[in-house]
């Protein structure tokens, strides 16, 4: 049944372009990916309802009946489909004729609705609901990744967990747990861009007091989740995760984390068991930490020994002031009179600021009184690049910045870096070499990496980063501060493990 699926959804897309499809962010999941969803499915009932929110060619929905079949206990199978793309409809529709003949010769029940309406916009009512009990036992989707509009009629429906730009892939998450039994199952294979950042910090709120999530698949490949063996393949270049879990206000004990290197290898997966709390730490902003392996546990579990936040300790880090394309009389190539230092992620050299850089980038801000705004006076700090290319070793990438080192004594940063202040007073020299020290070490970077999955570094997830307290800050700062003088002016690359040496004498 499945293969005659995708056999008819490979000659769609042979006469679809693929860049049409993208706009609509379609991208179709390949067979070995609809397979080891459906298998997480664990319900027994003989009567079950699903959901498939965005259809498609109703490859999952297809999954889900063959499972379920197969477990030998379902009687009676009623199906919700939802697809208002018109292109795929007449797909759908040849798909659903061959998923009712494969149930007719299992002598099993089917009753299949499609409904060709937006999915939000038809179950905004629904949503608006207080109490609820739900109408589905199971959901399985694999719905659009497509950025839309604040003002757009699905970010209006749910404006309650909307920041910023949504996108409706996690719009299509709340809405589906929304109408979701109590203990119903939940199996959705989206971006793994919803477990941090502050865009997604409403709808964090809202998905993880509503499900116990039980189950996580993460892939290595950036670009090799959506390739299958029967020859289909939709290149789409981000961390992808299969979240499984069931409709409820409490959260088991334990989350097995599942990971594979793409959809080809789904019958070589490793798994590891952690204590829900590790992955759900306690916090406003409702992160989800996924550890992939025992050294991750390890760093995880020495976390724990860290009595403070960057930003419970007084520091912040903060994103750089200067957005090119909207200052653009400001910006000057050459140095003059009123201008200052221009720093970008080019300026950050083998954990120093180099400046000027030998760059194309321009290198100067004009100070006028309509753009004071952006000056910093020179202080301590530490910069950090905001991103990242997927193939560097690094994704925390620290330039220690001493005042006295540096000959102008006011400067700016583009939007490109991060930079760290203290609230209410400035940095003092031991603080910003821990700090570089603590952003330098591995242990912190396969931190950053389990909390944000993405090659961007954000100063939100900095905020929320472990340290350790005052007096061991300073003691992990005045250690670095002799090895730095034993070793030359900076570390670098190559002796970087330094870091973490000088962490396990001052902590342990």
């Amino acid at each position: 049944m499945l293969k005659e699926i995708m056999k008819n959804t490979i000659e769609y897309v042979n006469s679809f372009p693929k860049k049409e499809r993208k706009s609509y962010g379609q991208f179709f999941t390949p067979i070995q990916t609809a397979e080891y969803m459906a298998s997480l499915i664990r319900t027994e009932s003989e009567k079950v309802k699903i959901l498939d929110p965005g259809a498609g060619n109703g490859l999952l929905t297809a999954a889900v009946v063959e499972h379920l079949i197969a477990r030998g206990t379902a009687r009676e199978i009623s199906v919700v489909l939802y697809e208002n793309d018109k292109n795929i409809q007449s797909l759908l529709k040849k798909n659903i004729e061959i998923i009712s003949s494969y149930c007719s010769q299992k002598q099993v029940k089917l009753f299949i609705k499609t409904q060709k309406e937006n999915f939000i916009v038809d179950n905004q009512k629904y949503w608006e609901m207080q109490k609820s009990k739900g109408l589905f036992d199971i959901v399985i989707s694999n719905p659009p990744y497509l950025k839309i509009r604040k003002e757009a009629a699905e970010s209006v429906c749910m404006s309650e967990i909307v920041h910023g730009q949504p996108n409706m892939y996690f719009l299509f998450m709340a809405m589906a747990v929304k109408m979701l039994r109590t203990n119903g199952e939940f199996v959705f294979i989206t971006p793994r861009s919803w477990t941090s950042g502050t865009y997604f910090k409403s709808f964090r709120s809202y998905f993880m007091d509503s499900m116990d999530i039980q189950r996580v698949h993460l892939f290595e490949s950036r670009n090799s989740v959506f390739k299958g063996k029967e020859g289909h393949s939709d290149d789409i270049l981000q961390e992808t995760m299969i979240t499984y879990g069931k409709k409820s206000k409490s959260q088991s004990r334990n989350i097995i984390i599942a990971i594979s290197q793409n959809a080809q290898d789904l019958g070589k997966v490793k798994e590891i068991q952690v204590e829900s709390g590790n992955c759900l730490p306690e916090g406003k902003e409702h992160y989800f930490v996924l550890p992939s392996d025992e050294e991750d546990l390890k760093v995880l579990n020495y976390m724990k020994k860290m009595p403070n936040t960057v930003e419970e300790a007084g520091f912040r880090f903060k994103t750089g002031q200067v957005v090119e394309f909207r200052n653009k009389e400001y910006i000057a190539w050459e140095k003059k009179e009123s201008t200052i230092p221009l720093l970008h992620s080019c300026n950050v050299l083998e954990g120093r600021i180099v400046f000027p850089a030998q760059t194309e980038k321009p290198q100067y801000f004009v100070v006028k009184d309509e753009s004071k705004k952006n000056v910093m006076e020179n202080q301590n700090t530490v910069f950090l690049k905001r991103a990242t290319a997927k193939e560097e070793k690094r994704r925390l990438q620290p330039a220690l910045h001493l005042a006295d080192a540096f000959a102008y004594k006011q400067f700016t940063a583009e939007n490109h870096l991060n930079y760290l202040i203290k609230v209410g007073e400035r940095i003092s020299l031991c603080e910003v070499y821990g700090f570089y020290t603590l952003l330098s070490s591995d242990i912190w970077e396969r931190y950053y990496r389990m909390l944000n999955g993405s090659t961007q570094v954000n100063s939100a997830e900095l905020n929320t980063m472990p340290i350790p307290a005052k007096d061991v800050l300073q003691k992990i700062g005045k250690t670095a501060m002799r090895e730095w003088k034993k070793q030359g002016d900076y570390f670098t690359r190559d002796n970087m493990l330094s870091s973490d040496e000088i962490l396990r004498q001052c902590i342990g």
